[in-house]
């Protein structure tokens, strides 16, 4: 995914001055890693959004509505990517699930509410307790 973006842009920049430019190998192995360790940041925060919302019962249509809502697009067209991460999280004990009325409901345990109240009262450890979770779970 993130090869294609850089594909994408470097085609986009071969087409203006900027294509004129040369970068060394080390500069460019720099970019990229500091883009790459960008997109793992929205992969920690997309994580912590969806606990702060699974605080209380919702199903995967009302959690992707509230995940829109504050800016985050990734799963729309793909919410089997949310059901995915949904799955994985259940499986870690971090959320549970429930059926009402043909809908599948999730909220986290007592496990993830741990881990969320460790995070909000601790201040500056987002990516020292979600990035072990975000190992385990993220790639959707």
């Amino acid at each position: 995914m993130m090869d294609e973006r850089l594909k994408r842009l470097k085609h986009s920049l071969d087409e203006t001055a900027l294509g004129r430019l040369r970068f060394s190998e080390e500069k460019m192995e720099t970019v990229i890693n500091h883009i790459r360790k960008q997109e793992g940041e929205r992969d920690i925060d997309v994580l912590l959004v969806v606990f702060q919302l699974l605080v209380y019962k919702k199903n995967g249509h009302h959690l992707t509505q509230q995940l829109r809502v504050r800016g985050i697009t990734r799963f729309d067209g793909e919410e089997g990517r949310l059901y995915l991460l949904l799955h994985k999280l259940e499986n870690q004990s971090y959320l549970s699930s429930s059926w009402e009325s043909d809908v599948k409901y999730y909220r986290l345990t007592s496990k993830g509410q741990r881990l969320l109240k460790n995070y909000e009262t601790t201040p500056g450890t987002k990516k020292t307790l979600f990035q072990p979770l975000l190992e385990a779970v993220i790639h959707v």
